[in-house]
C-alpha cells in the first residue's frame, strides 16, 4: 500500500494563501498534509480538524512541536508555544476542501475515481500498482475516501503526478456527488452495485442512483461499468445525462469491451482468458475467486481507456497480490505447527461474503489439514439483516469448510442453523474467539477470516499472526 508522499516543497504559503483567500505574510514551505496531530511529520501543514467530540485546534501546540510547517486554525489556541506561521480561517474543514480543490486545479494528472458497494480499494491498488509503471502515481492511502479524507488525499498529491487514482465512499445519497465535484475525474469506476449500506436506502436501485452520482463532477471524460450488472442500463443512463464522452464496459456479456471468455479457479491461483477490444489475453492471477477475476477486468478496462498495452499489464497483474485486511495470505510456520492466514477481515457484505467463502472453498489443504471460517457479523444491512446472515448457510453446507467459528449478534444466529459437525465456537469478542481457536488449530489447517470493519476481526489475525511471534521467543 503507498505510503504518503513527501516532497521539500509540495505546498508553499503563496499558493495556501491563493486557495483559501488569505493574505498572511510570512513565507513558508511545506511538504505534506495532516489532520492528525499524533500523525504529524515535519514539514506538514495541520488543519485544525472540530468534529462533534474534538477540537483539532487544542492540539495545535502539539503539532508544532512536533515540527510543522504551519497550522490551519479557528482561533489560536491559548499558550501557543511555538512561533509558527498561524492561518486563521472560519472553517477548517472548507479550508481542507479548498486546498484539495487547489490540487487538482493545479495538476495535468489524469485522475481516475472508483466507486462501488465492494472492491474499491483492491481496484485502486491495483490500479496504484500497475500505473506506477507508466509514471508517477498518486493514490488514496488506506480508505480515506469521506468528506475529510478525500480532499486530505487530494491535497497530498504532487503537482506533477501524471495519475492520481481516488476512492470515493459514501453512507448517504448526495456524498458522492460532493466528492466527485472536488475531484472533477477524467476516469470513473463504478465496480458493482450490492447490497451494502442497505441501512441508508430503501432498496438496490437506490444505491445505483447515489454510486452514479461519480458522474456529476466529470466534464465529459470516460465511465468505466460492469456491464452484467443488472443496473448496468441505470448507469449508463445517468453517464449520458452528465454527457460523458465515453462508456468503457468490463464482464462476461458478450458486448462487453473486456470480456472474460472463460477462467479456471485453483487453489492458489486464478486462469483468465479474456478479450480486449479484439485482442485475446490470457493471464494468471496470484489469488483465487471470481471477484480477484473481475478486479483484474477493471485493471484492462482501465487500462482500454488510457491506450496503454493491454498485454503488458495483464504481464504486472500476474504478479500483484492481495493487500491486508483484503485478501492478504499469511504462512504461518511454527517449530511444530505449520498453516494458513486468510486476512479478509476489513469489511464484509453478502456479496463478498459469499466470495470469501467460495475461496475457502476452494482452498486444498495438505494432508489432515482443514479449512476453518471464521465469520463477523456484516453491518449496515437494515431489516434485511437477519436474513442475509442465515443465508449463507447455503454457502457453507455442502463446501470444503469443516469448521465454522462466529463472533456477533447476527452471526449467531447463522452458528445455531448450521450442522453440529460444522460449529466451532461462537463467541461476541474477537480476540476470545481468537484465544479459544487458538490451541484447536492442526498443523496444515487453512484459516479465513471475515467481517465488518466495525466487529473488529482484524482482531483475531493479529492474534493468530502473534502465535508466531510468541514460538519464536
Amino acid at each position: 500500500m503507498q505510503k504518503n508522499i513527501r516532497l521539500k516543497n509540495l505546498w508553499n504559503s503563496k499558493e495556501i494563501n491563493t486557495a483559501l483567500n488569505l493574505s498572511n505574510s510570512a513565507a513558508w514551505m511545506a511538504s505534506g498534509v495532516s489532520i492528525d496531530s499524533r500523525k504529524i511529520a515535519k514539514g506538514d501543514i495541520f488543519i485544525a480538524i472540530v468534529g462533534p467530540k474534538f477540537d483539532g485546534n487544542q492540539f495545535t501546540n502539539d503539532a508544532l512541536e512536533k515540527g510543522a510547517a504551519a497550522a490551519i486554525v479557528n482561533y489560536i489556541p491559548r499558550n501557543l508555544r511555538r512561533k509558527r506561521p498561524i492561518l486563521i480561517v472560519k472553517d477548517t474543514s472548507l479550508a481542507l476542501k479548498k486546498i484539495g480543490e487547489a490540487a487538482r486545479k493545479r495538476t495535468q494528472a489524469k485522475i481516475i475515481t472508483i466507486t462501488g458497494s465492494v472492491g474499491k480499494t483492491t481496484t485502486k491498488e491495483l490500479l496504484r500498482e500497475i500505473l506506477e509503471k507508466e509514471g508517477s502515481t498518486t493514490a488514496t492511502i488506506g480508505n480515506l475516501n469521506n468528506q475529510l479524507g478525500l480532499p486530505l488525499s487530494l491535497s497530498r498529491m504532487p503537482k506533477k503526478s501524471d495519475f492520481g487514482i481516488f476512492e470515493l465512499g459514501m453512507n448517504k445519497p448526495g456524498e458522492i456527488s460532493n466528492l466527485t465535484k472536488i475531484t472533477k475525474p477524467d476516469i470513473a469506476i463504478i465496480t458493482n452495485i450490492e447490497k451494502a449500506h442497505l441501512k441508508f436506502f430503501k432498496n438496490l436501485r437506490g444505491i445505483a442512483l447515489a454510486k452514479s452520482e461519480i458522474f456529476k463532477g466529470m466534464k465529459g471524460g470516460i465511465g468505466i461499468l460492469n456491464r452484467d450488472s443488472k443496473f448496468y442500463g441505470l448507469l449508463k443512463k445517468e453517464a449520458i445525462k452528465n454527457k460523458i464522452q465515453r462508456i468503457v464496459t468490463f464482464g462476461e456479456h458478450k458486448s462487453s469491451d473486456v470480456r472474460l471468455q472463460r477462467y479456471t479457479l485453483k487453489s492458489q491461483s486464478s486462469e483468465c482468458v479474456t478479450t480486449v477490444g479484439k485482442k485475446k489475453i490470457t493471464y494468471d492471477l496470484r489469488s483465487t475467486g471470481k471477484h480477484w477475476i473481475i478486479n483484474s477486468l477493471i485493471i484492462l478496462a482501465t487500462a482500454l481507456a488510457l491506450k496503454l498495452n493491454p498485454e503488458n499489464i495483464a504481464k504486472r497483474l500476474e504478479k500483484t497480490k492481495p493487500i491486508t485486511g483484503r485478501g492478504k495470505k499469511y504462512n504461518i510456520k511454527l517449530k511444530n505447527l505449520n498453516f494458513t492466514l486468510l486476512d479478509d477481515s476489513y469489511n464484509a457484505c453478502p456479496a463478498s461474503m459469499e466470495a470469501g467463502i467460495q475461496v475457502l472453498d476452494n482452498m486444498k489443504p495438505k494432508a489432515n489439514g482443514r479449512c476453518i471460517a471464521i465469520l463477523g457479523d456484516m453491518l449496515e444491512l437494515g431489516k434485511e439483516s437477519n436474513e442475509m446472515h442465515l443465508n449463507l448457510r447455503n454457502n457453507l453446507i455442502g463446501s470444503n469448510i469443516d469448521l465454522v467459528f462466529t463472533s456477533g449478534k447476527y452471526m449467531k444466529n447463522l452458528y445455531k442453523v448450521l450442522p453440529k459437525e460444522m460449529r466451532g465456537v461462537h463467541n461476541n469478542n474477537p480476540q476470545e474467539l481468537a484465544k479459544i481457536l487458538a490451541p484447536k488449530i492442526r498443523k496444515n489447517d487453512i484459516i479465513f477470516v471475515k467481517g465488518s470493519n466495525g466487529t473488529k476481526m482484524f482482531k483475531i489475525v493479529e492474534t493468530l499472526k502473534s502465535i508466531k511471534m510468541k514460538d519464536k521467543k
